[in-house]
């Protein structure tokens, strides 16, 4: 029995490219469809949805200062998702340092229902469900790109 190389090889090859084709414009798709995922979303579904990722994120670092300072963060978010300072431990209490340098007491952002505290419950759910966000970050250094670029949601 007598093999065609050349006509072996070159079915590989084909057959390798229309596979490398198939990938790309999967992820292609997928991009598309997540982007107009999120352009669909109401405003505070779309900051629920970029405190999720940034907080996955932060996590997936595997450095505890951006997870702290991630955390600190979101914890003086208001009702409405947007960071309104970060926590401080001040006078042997927790406090919210606004973006104006005041104080305020961290219970008022941590009321029953609070933003923060919708994110930290829902979490873990989410990250399920979301399981391609965490397989597109993919490693610690990729994790620290994400938060470095994303800071936090507005």
């Amino acid at each position: 029995m007598k093999f065609n190389v050349r006509k072996l090889s070159t079915s590989i090859t084909v057959s390798l490219l229309t596979f490398l084709l198939g990938v790309v414009s999967s992820a292609f798709v997928s991009h598309q469809r997540e982007s107009r995922k999120l352009r669909e979303m109401s405003t505070i579904e779309n900051r629920i949805e970029q405190w999720h990722r940034l907080y996955e994120a932060a996590g997936m670092t595997g450095d505890d200062e951006i997870r702290v300072w991630v955390f600190n963060r979101l914890i003086c978010t208001n009702s409405a998702g947007q960071s309104g300072g970060v926590m401080v431990y001040a006078d042997g209490s927790d406090w919210c340092r606004l973006e104006d340098g005041t104080l305020t007491e961290l219970n008022s952002f941590m009321d029953h229902g609070s933003f923060s505290q919708h994110i930290f419950k829902s979490h873990l759910d989410w990250s399920i469900h979301h399981l391609d966000f965490v397989e597109s970050v993919g490693s610690a250094e990729k994790a620290r790109r994400y938060v470095s670029q994303h800071r936090w949601p507005q």
